[in-house]
């Protein structure tokens, strides 16, 4: 693949740049599997990876990351979610709006508002302060 310095180099600095747009527009549009396969290779390995490690921080027992209310242990359904929740706190307008959620929990320390639920757990308590399960 030829660097953008080529094709300015070899066709002027407006049409160079056009010229290497289009060859890359054309390349990634003609090889979408390669494109697929980096997604679903590399880069879902390094979010799994980041995720688990976002749990383990935030679960109770390190050693043993399972849902805080119903104790479900398996990873694949379990999420990040606030204690009290953010529309209750003022914590919603301090910080950056264009940082994803992880971001924002891998900067907190360990005592943040943070814990770890299962998605129907999640789900269920909403706004809430408590989980359903912990209501009756």
């Amino acid at each position: 693949m030829a660097s953008v310095e080529y094709y300015i180099n070899k066709f002027g600095k407006k049409e160079g740049r056009k010229r290497y747009n289009q060859y890359h527009r054309n390349y990634r549009t003609l090889r979408p599997q390669k494109r697929r396969d980096y997604n679903n290779g590399y880069m879902n390995k390094y979010r799994r990876a980041r995720r688990i490690a976002l749990l383990t921080k935030y679960a109770n027992n390190p050693l043993h990351v399972a849902c805080a209310c119903c104790g479900l242990d398996d990873t694949r359904f379990l999420s990040l979610d606030h204690i009290i929740p953010r529309s209750k706190t003022r914590e919603h307008r301090q910080h950056d709006s264009s940082a994803t959620y992880s971001q924002i929990a891998a900067r907190k320390d360990k005592n943040a508002n943070i814990q770890v639920l299962c998605y129907n757990c999640n789900l269920g308590k909403g706004n809430r302060a408590l989980c359903p399960h912990k209501e009756k």
